[in-house]
């Protein structure tokens, strides 16, 4: 695996959090230890319990001197072996023994052992973490974390960062979709975070497709997020995948009124006296405009056909609209000049275009609407829009 000093490093700010998390947990028992007695006879009502508790502030306290953590857990090794000969249930106290052997296999065997008793201790966890990063076993490190997230489902916003770090590297991203296979709750959580993350969007991309969760508030986030970055030509790719029963266009060449996937489908203006919305059947967009008020009132990329094509649409209207009031425009960019720009008029509207140039797919398609100062307000019915290619 390359890259495997910056994943480790990744990990190892996994296991220092799991262990940071484990000392809280201790200097809660040592504050019910001296404020109500009762209370902790009822954590730890074994003398090799509040043996552990002493070997592992011990320990944490040597390691917050900068000292390694093998020195560190040989200094409470000793408390820890008392610890473990009073209760043989003693996942901290195991987590030290093993922490301070230079022998790996016996690392290891001590680990293995402690792991099959409790999965659910913080500070244990993080040594199993040091454990697969010294073997540079990468799918077991993930596989470690997916069971500290499964057991403490309160941990989020100390791990899920960190994870992101993990998914932000190329080479980790192969165990990904094992590790995010939809079994856990925090699964979903952790996609509703990745994709909040700017930086974790390509690669999250890239894996998406193999990831068994169905989340499209998620998905609608990524591929607008995407799309906003530059990353047009992924955003559009993980649309096409996510879509591929029905596709931008139907097969009479209309574009629907969908508006849940920004900006492969349509961007409505929302406003108070500015908006428009599908109508009910679907079949037309609704525009609302009041006087004074006026730009683009929807808009959506759409991939134009690579030669010669026909644009066709009907505008229905209450009243008598001024011929201006409704344009059409395809732009290459957000900032680039229109490539077309044609005024709507009231009833059918075809128009006929060259094939657009090689950099302007896909094309900005936008609705412009307007009604003047002391105008009426505009409301207008435009049926689907169909862009056909010449035959």
């Amino acid at each position: 695996m390359k890259n495997t000093s910056t994943f480790s490093k990744i990990f190892q700010a996994v296991a220092c959090v799991a262990l940071g998390l484990g000392l809280a947990v201790q200097a809660y028992s040592s504050i019910a230890t001296r404020k109500a007695p009762e209370q902790s006879v009822a954590l730890f009502p074994m003398n090799g319990l509040a043996d552990e508790q002493r070997a592992f502030r011990i320990f944490q306290s040597e390691a917050a001197k900068g000292r390694g953590l093998r020195e560190a857990a040989r200094e409470s090794r000793n408390l820890a072996l008392i610890a473990q000969a009073k209760e043989p249930l003693t996942p901290k106290a195991y987590a030290i023994l093993a922490a301070a052997q230079s022998d790996r296999e016996i690392r290891n065997s001590i680990l293995a052992r402690a792991n099959r008793l409790n999965r659910r201790d913080l500070a244990l966890q993080g040594f199993v973490l040091e454990k697969h990063l010294d073997d540079q076993a990468y799918d077991s490190v993930l596989g470690t974390l997916d069971e500290m997230f499964r057991v403490n489902p309160d941990r989020d916003t100390e791990f899920f960062p960190i994870l992101g770090e993990a998914l932000a590297i190329d080479e980790a991203l192969d165990a990904f979709p094992s590790i995010l296979n939809g079994d856990a709750e925090w699964h979903d959580r952790f996609l509703s975070f990745a994709v909040r993350v700017p930086e974790l969007r390509s690669n999250l991309a890239k894996i998406r497709n193999e990831i068994p969760i169905e989340n499209d508030e998620a998905d609608r986030i990524l591929i607008a997020g995407l799309a906003a970055q530059g990353e047009l030509s992924t955003a559009r790719a993980l649309y096409a995948n996510l879509k591929s029963t029905s596709g931008p266009i139907g097969a009479d060449g209309k574009l629907d009124w969908a508006s849940d996937f920004i900006p492969f489908e349509w961007r409505f203006a929302d406003d108070r006296d500015f908006r428009s919305q599908a109508s009910q059947d679907g079949e037309f967009l609704e525009v609302f405009v009041r006087s004074g008020q006026g730009g683009v009132v929807a808009e959506r990329v759409i991939t134009l056909p690579s030669s010669s094509f026909t644009i066709r649409t009907n505008v229905q209207s209450r009243g008598s609209p001024r011929s201006e009031s409704l344009r059409l425009l395809l732009k290459c960019g957000v900032n680039d000049a229109p490539l077309f720009d044609k005024a709507l008029k009231t009833g059918g509207n075809i128009f006929r275009l060259e094939a657009a140039p090689d950099a302007c797919s896909p094309a900005l398609l936008q609705i412009r609407a307007r009604s003047l100062r002391g105008e009426p307000t505009l409301r207008l019915e435009l049926s689907r829009i169909e862009v056909k290619r010449d035959k």
